[in-house]
């Protein structure tokens, strides 16, 4: 990953390892005088090591939070045209309110995707621990070897995502948060995406990525 001159390299050789950090910087310029564009602490935190062909996780610089998503990403050629396949894996992000906030940070949330390649479409629920009804419904439209959607949470109506899930508190209702995706790997092997989304206020803010792998192959 390379954010400016600063450079971390995602591939540890450490097995259990999936934290990398950069100190901030002794100086504000590199050695040929320029201004650095990062000037603070950088930390990564990636997620999925069973990945092979892309990688996702929480990118922090100083005080300011974020997701990423990068890897190899499939050739146009090399994306399917006729299947229907199940995609499997986890995501990570957080979710907040004006008086409420929830992380999902433990890898341990599930992405569930069911693609359609000769419809190019995509469908998607983001599940987290103890909860029957997904945090996020996505459905999305392919485009060569990437596709862009929509996530929202269940109306307002419908109780939207309550972050206590035995509260009677307010929930957060996120709306058509607009989601970029693409395809990884030999044949779309791996298939990953992100969104981040404010609602007008204080009222809901969401910054989610996901990665996951190709379980199964229908014709």
């Amino acid at each position: 990953m390379v954010l400016g001159s600063t450079v971390i390299d995602l591939v540890s050789t450490d097995a259990t390892k999936n934290e990398f950090t950069k100190e901030k910087p002794n100086s504000a310029t590199n050695k040929a005088g320029e201004t650095l564009m990062v000037n603070d602490t950088v930390s990564v935190k990636t997620y999925g090591k069973n990945f092979e062909y892309l990688k996702f996780g929480e990118l922090s610089v100083g005080g300011s939070h974020s997701v990423f998503l990068q890897g190899e990403r499939t050739a146009e050629k090399a994306v399917p045209a006729t299947d229907k396949a199940k995609y499997l894996g986890n995501w990570v992000g957080y979710i907040t309110g004006k008086d409420s906030s929830k992380g999902f940070n433990d890898a341990q949330d599930v992405a569930n995707f069911d693609i359609d390649f000769a419809s190019k479409t995509v469908n998607g629920k983001l599940i987290t621990k103890g909860r029957t009804e997904p945090v996020f419904s996505i459905t999305g439209k392919i485009a060569g070897n990437g596709w862009t959607g929509t996530a929202s949470t269940a109306e307002a109506n419908a109780g939207g995502y309550k972050i206590d899930s035995s509260s009677t508190g307010k929930s957060i209702v996120i709306k058509d948060a607009k989601v970029t995706g693409g395809f990884y790997g030999p044949n779309a092997t791996e298939m990953g995406g992100s969104f981040v989304h404010k609602n007008n206020g204080d009222d809901g803010k969401v910054s989610v990525v996901f990665g996951t792998k190709k379980q199964q192959v229908k014709q």
